[in-house]
């Protein structure tokens, strides 16, 4: 009785062994259809990275003042000007070499660099 258990033990361990060069025998005969999948795939994410829109977009415009923000900032204390006279002021002011030194020892940029 036991002598059965064990043939029939062995022959099935035979049976139950993979085959890992015919596993893979079997894939590379299908190496077209992997190709074509992962190309589709490829072209499918293009198309949609490509129709989404585009969420971070940007962009600066520099608009002169209107003449009655002008003036109120004339009753705060400064000259009276045309607008094109005040925005050069602060464009001037904005752009100096003063304000530009103080920016890189506030921010210590030196060091950082």
């Amino acid at each position: 009785m036991e002598n059965k258990n064990i043939e029939i033990a062995g022959h099935h361990t035979a049976d139950d062994e993979i085959d890992l060069f015919e596993l893979f025998a079997s894939l590379a005969q299908q190496w077209r259809w992997w190709v074509g999948i992962t190309v589709l795939g490829v072209a499918v994410s293009i198309i949609v990275a490509l129709s989404m829109p585009k969420q971070y977009e940007v962009n600066a415009q520099l608009v002169l003042p209107e003449q009655v923000q002008a003036m109120i900032l004339t009753n705060k204390g400064y000259v009276k000007q045309d607008r094109k006279g005040l925005f050069q002021q602060y464009y001037q002011t904005l752009v100096s070499f003063d304000n530009f030194s103080r920016y890189v020892e506030q921010g210590d940029w030196l060091s950082k660099i």
